[in-house]
């Protein structure tokens, strides 16, 4: 058996080890040494990560500002996106949004829309299903209808009102009629339905109590952020902050469904002492989001996350300097693009491929390095492999103190290794 060694070095970003060849089989064990670790894996089909990616977009604030043509349906072709989240939505201009997102080849997830005029703030169904077939025939892609967007939130559906007390039943009684009445119209037949969300584990508890309320929904769904949007300590920056919690509270009342994470998203500026003071506690550096959103794409593919949809693609420039939303986004509002754009950008580039549904392989090889390191192996359908690697620390700078490695691929034949950098560009770094 040959073994073919390639030394390099693990920085704190994303580093692709582009491999052509294939592997033979060797069991996985901790080397003796400590620090070099063999490893056997089967492979994922690359594809997958790249149609585990989407973004939100708001259209009602870029149609009224008609940044919509100019700015976001340009960035949403360049970025190679297929998934996008968006409201319902039910006004004719609307529709042509959605449309015109559709004729981009990207799949729509659609989330229910709030009724003011309702008390419970739920659109009676009757009213709801005609919308959502007239959707279907202007060709709007449809892949999936989400549940109510955080029905508990106080600010966002009640006004700044506290959320009433019959809110639990409220929303089990409108997801299992929903899924009742779609199910039986077999115009959506091929839609998925995705649960709603809501904010702080209480909520979650109280609305697991309600019933078996994962019986009416094909995925879970939750909202994770690190800042103190609501559970989370303010200070806690790290790249996962309080990841593992989010997913185990928030999808308590989905026993045994696949996770969608719908909304994630860091807000962050190129400077922070441009940022005004009440919001610069908050804020990342442009480059530190970007890296730290390449690891939870990563890392939330690695756990089995059927889909994260960034948040957001786009922050229009209705939104002023003195409220967080206006630091999210993969695009500023003047429409350049930050550094994650470039990053994730690069990454479904790499990652796409013409085909899935193909067997992968099994790679053998070794790594020794004293970094705390994280890995995610692809293949192609070409018979090509895609290990991807990074540091797991966190930093405050775009590459970070670079970590010596030692990979080492065993197999009867010498293999061609390419290095790439995709929080760069997709061109090859080394070989």
């Amino acid at each position: 058996m040959k073994r073919f060694v390639k030394k390099g070095t693990l920085i704190t970003t994303v580093a692709i080890f582009a491999i052509i060849g294939f592997a033979s089989t060797l069991g996985m064990r901790a080397d003796a040494a400590g620090n070099t670790t063999t490893f056997n894996d089967r492979a994922k089909p690359s594809d997958y990560f790249a149609d585990l990616i989407g973004v939100n977009v708001h259209l009602d604030s870029n149609l009224f500002n008609n940044t919509f043509d100019s700015i976001l349906l340009v960035r949403l072709r360049e970025l190679g996106i297929r998934h996008v989240r968006e409201s319902v939505g039910t006004y004719n201009y609307y529709r042509e949004g959605l449309k015109k997102i559709s004729d981009l080849g990207i799949t729509l997830n659609l989330i229910t829309y709030i009724t003011p005029s309702t008390s419970t703030r739920l659109p009676p169904l009757n009213d709801y299903i005609p919308i959502l077939r007239q959707h279907q025939d202007m060709g709007i892609n449809i892949g999936s209808i989400e549940g109510p967007n955080e029905y508990n939130n106080s600010r966002w559906v009640w006004n700044n009102a506290p959320a009433p007390s019959e809110w639990p039943r409220w929303l089990f009684n409108f997801t299992q009629s929903f899924h009742k009445t779609i199910r039986a119209d077999n115009r959506f037949n091929d839609v998925k339905i995705i649960a709603p969300t809501v904010i702080t584990y209480d909520g979650a508890l109280r609305l697991a109590a309600q019933g078996p309320i994962a019986k009416y929904v094909d995925y879970a769904n939750i909202h994770w952020y690190c800042h103190a949007y609501w559970e989370t300590n303010i200070n806690d920056f790290s790249p996962f902050c309080n990841y593992n919690k989010d997913l185990n509270r928030f999808a308590a009342p989905y026993p045994g469904k696949k996770i969608w994470i719908t909304e994630n998203g860091i807000p962050s500026i190129d400077n922070l002492n441009n940022a005004p003071e009440n919001i610069r506690p908050k804020l990342l550096k442009e480059e530190v989001a970007a890296k730290y959103t390449a690891r939870r794409l990563l890392e939330s593919f690695n756990r089995g996350i059927e889909k994260v949809y960034l948040y957001e693609f786009y922050v229009s420039p209705l939104i002023p300097p003195n409220q967080l939303d206006a630091y999210f986004g993969l695009v500023r509002q003047d429409g350049s693009v930050k550094p994650v754009f470039t990053a994730v950008k690069n990454l479904i580039s790499l990652t796409k491929d013409q085909r899935s549904d193909f067997e992968t392989q099994i790679l053998s090889y070794q790594i020794e390095s004293s970094a705390n390191y994280k890995k995610t192996l692809l293949q192609k359908s070409n018979g090509s492999f895609l290990l991807i690697l990074w540091n797991e620390v966190p930093d405050s700078s775009l590459s970070g103190n670079p970590v010596p490695a030692t990979i080492t691929f065993n197999d009867n034949k010498r293999f061609d290794v390419k290095i790439i950098n995709p929080m760069v560009s997709t061109q090859v770094v080394s070989k």
